[in-house]
């Protein structure tokens, strides 16, 4: 019954009703009495809702603020890139209900992924210090945070102008432009683009166990996992933008 009601309202809603509904999904969900009035939260007002809270824990993590480079990307530029993508309301839909699934799987994602990582010498060397070949714990704990949120970044991402700033952000921390800045880390100083775009292919193929752990559907856990897809192919085309010579991105 879950899933036909989402598939009814992804599929037959009003686009105007579609952004009324995305604007209430929970953008910042912190459990059940995230989002209720104050007088259903035991009667007094609630301090910041538990995933700003730990956003504002996880050093580095800037989105939104004056910290963060201005992607050269205009809105209506994006708009472009999305209908290149296929990107729709409907990704949307299906990428937040992939948000509440996701909520507490996120550490054995990052388990996964920084599994291959240290898997394969040529990635893991960006977390190793080129002088010594070890790992810089301090840069890659600090990374792995913002790696977690940048799972519910993806899931409830509002695509607006500090969103997209962001995604520029990230782009120039891969980069050499800005690569160890933010964490003062002693590793190598450049993320070569080939292997920023290829790994983001490893980031969505192993996700749909993930996805599908809470038992929705095949054709629902299929859709979240093409809206990831979409996503992920759209955010490393962003990010690969400080690559690219000026005027051929």
């Amino acid at each position: 019954m879950e899933d036909q009601t989402l598939q009814r309202r992804a599929e037959k809603l009003d686009p105007r009703e579609q952004h009324h509904w995305l604007d209430e999904a929970p953008t910042a969900r912190a459990g059940p009495t995230a989002h209720r009035p104050v007088h259903q939260q035991g009667g007094r007002a609630m301090d910041a809702p538990r995933e700003q809270q730990h956003q504002q824990k996880i050093p580095g993590y800037d989105l939104g603020s004056d910290k963060v480079a201005k992607s050269p990307i205009s809105m209506e530029e994006w708009e472009e890139l999305k209908k290149s993508a296929l990107f729709s309301e409907e990704d949307i839909v299906y990428l937040r209900l992939s948000g509440e699934i996701l909520e507490d799987q996120v550490q054995d994602l990052l388990q996964v992924w920084r599994g291959i990582i240290f898997d394969h010498a040529h990635l893991r060397a960006y977390d190793e210090d080129p002088q010594t070949h070890k790992v810089d714990t301090e840069y890659a704990s600090a990374v792995a945070k913002r790696f977690g949120q940048w799972i519910h970044d993806t899931a409830r991402a509002k695509y607006d102008k500090a969103w997209l700033d962001y995604q520029y952000e990230i782009g120039l921390r891969h980069h050499r432009t800005k690569k160890n800045k933010t964490d003062n880390g002693h590793t190598l100083g450049h993320i070569r683009a080939r292997d920023l775009l290829a790994f983001s292919a490893s980031i969505v193929a192993t996700m749909k166990p993930f996805l599908a752990k809470k038992g929705h559907s095949p054709e629902v856990v299929n859709r979240m996992y093409d809206a990831w897809w979409k996503s992920m192919i759209l955010q490393a085309t962003l990010w690969v933008q400080p690559y690219v010579r000026e005027g051929d991105f």
